[in-house]
């Protein structure tokens, strides 16, 4: 299996982030590493426990940053990054990708559906002044201006 983006759907892809998720952090460490203003209070250690870190060491990875440009739905979103020979982005990467591009110009709503517990999946909102943590309902559809984070299929 290639590992190489399908640049077919490439007018999806708005950027792409270097990052580095270092697995050897447990979740609670790699959130503390972030200064986020404000937490979903949907946000509870337990919750927060239920997400699912898959990796070991240190990594260094691209983040696709994609949207759609139209209402689509979150199985919807899968399917279309499956395309370009993506998956959604998860817990980790939100959290390397939040630790290292702070502050960036423009407005970001970037979803992490790859990160999926108790119904929910996180997001962060960013703008030039804040940057908050959230959590969404997974099964829903996500408006045109939300982006989604993927990184290359494993």
């Amino acid at each position: 299996m290639s590992t190489e983006v399908d640049q077919t759907n490439a007018s999806f892809i708005r950027k792409i982030f270097p990052i580095t998720v270092d697995y050897t952090l447990t979740p609670e460490q790699m959130l503390e590493a972030v200064a986020f203003d404000h937490f979903s209070p949907l946000i509870t250690k337990d919750r927060l426990g239920r997400f699912s870190i898959v990796g070991s060491g240190t990594i260094k990875e691209d983040l696709f940053i994609v949207q759609f440009y139209r209402a689509i739905r979150s199985n919807e979103v899968i399917v279309e990054l499956a395309k370009m020979n993506l998956e959604p982005a998860r817990i980790e990467h939100a959290l390397a990708f939040a630790r290292t591009y702070r502050n960036l110009p423009g407005v970001y709503s970037i979803v992490f559906l790859g990160s999926q517990a108790c119904g929910f999946v996180t997001g962060i909102y960013q703008t030039p002044q804040r940057q908050d943590f959230l959590l969404s309902f997974c099964d829903r559809e996500w408006y045109d201006y939300y982006k989604f984070a993927a990184v290359r299929k494993r």
